[in-house]
């Protein structure tokens, strides 16, 4: 399956990476050298793969790896990265090539744009979340001490290519934090998406991987239609923010020891709380959310403890931020975001907020 993302120029490719021609092809096109960006993780499971894989079809590759986990989206790791660019002699003429999740994606990315005024970029996500998020949409950047993905920029990649077969090497954070994104997606886009999610709860448990390939695409064709309404998130793609606000402050405040797809489910949570507080969403779908995302947590044995004033604090660098106001994704029903002359994202009162922190907290002590 091919699916193109309109209004850029990102062509994404579902396949078996190691069998297909497609992704070499891609590396043939003028290139005098490709990257191959990684992390520790996935060069120890794919580096033979790689190497062999470019091997047959005679392309020379250079390979730099960093160590795994958001500890490395940081400007001194960009910094590292482009200096062994330099160092290889890379130009104008390089590509860069993102084979790892959505930090690997992101610096990538990021490093594309800025490199020699930018590079091309392929991506080749290895966890489900990335595939779902990461990979689309053409966000790059890094953390910083005031935040998350505070500095970075919107760089499509020139194609994607996305194989299933991945998804069996993932932890269980990765794996269930990434259907926390893809019940998301749901959540702000399409009732019927979130009813086959509940219907069908036992194949993500079992890893179906044909229902799994149909929900990664339909994800896909989601998050796709929205940014191509909304590229540089100026209205509608706002949306894709949903639980993002609170996801943001619980990651930096952990000192990202949380994984982002779990703290979106947190804050899907306490989002939908506000929503319901603010007569927006009926008690009736804040508790098929709670349900789904109860679900979710209940595969995981995971306990975390967070101070509530530094999650207050945190809050104050949000992107969405206005006039020193946080910004909040609200829903007024499942499938749907709540728009007010065309505002996607609403100012919200910290005391609710504060409000919705500590709900979110007795709602996971359930799972303590």
């Amino acid at each position: 399956m091919q699916l193109k993302v309109e209004k850029t120029n990102t062509k994404v490719y579902f396949t078996d990476i190691f069998t297909s021609s497609l992704l070499a092809q891609c590396c043939k096109k003028k290139f005098a050298k490709v990257i191959i960006l990684t992390d520790e993780n996935v060069s120890r499971l794919y580096k033979d793969k790689i190497l062999s894989y470019f091997n047959i079809y005679n392309i020379q590759i250079h390979i730099i790896q960093i160590p795994a986990g958001e500890g490395s989206k940081t400007r001194e790791v960009k910094m590292s990265i482009e200096d062994q660019m330099f160092q290889l002699g890379c130009g104008r003429d390089t590509l860069m090539l993102a084979f790892g999740g959505g930090v690997i994606t992101d610096l990538a990315g990021f490093v594309a744009a800025t490199f020699c005024r930018g590079v091309p970029a392929i991506y080749i996500p290895t966890t489900l979340l990335a595939m779902v998020d990461a990979s689309l949409g053409g966000k790059t950047g890094v953390n910083t001490i005031f935040g998350k993905n505070t500095i970075g920029t919107f760089t499509e990649p020139q194609a994607v290519f996305m194989d299933m077969h991945f998804i069996f090497t993932l932890t269980d954070f990765d794996y269930w934090g990434a259907v926390a994104e893809i019940i998301k997606h749901a959540l702000i886009h399409d009732i019927n998406y979130f009813q086959k999610i509940e219907d069908n709860f036992d194949k993500l448990i079992s890893k179906d991987l044909m229902y799994i390939s149909d929900i990664i695409k339909k994800s896909c064709e989601i998050k796709a239609s929205i940014v191509a309404e909304d590229y540089k998130e100026v209205g509608k793609r706002e949306i894709l923010n949903f639980g993002h606000t609170i996801a943001h402050a619980l990651e930096f405040v952990s000192e990202y020891q949380l994984p982002h797809g779990i703290a979106v489910a947190y804050g899907m949570i306490a989002e939908a709380y506000i929503a319901n507080k603010l007569d927006l969403l009926a008690g009736e779908a804040f508790e098929r959310i709670q349900h789904i995302i109860s679900l979710v947590l209940s595969q995981l044995n995971f306990k975390i403890t967070f101070e509530h004033h530094k999650i207050i604090e945190a809050l104050k660098y949000d992107k969405k931020n206005r006039d020193g106001s946080n910004r909040i994704v609200l829903l007024e029903r499942i499938g749907s975001v709540y728009v007010d002359q065309n505002t996607y994202a609403h100012v919200v009162n910290i005391t609710i907020i504060d409000d919705a922190i500590k709900y979110l907290f007795t709602f996971l002590s359930r799972f303590c």
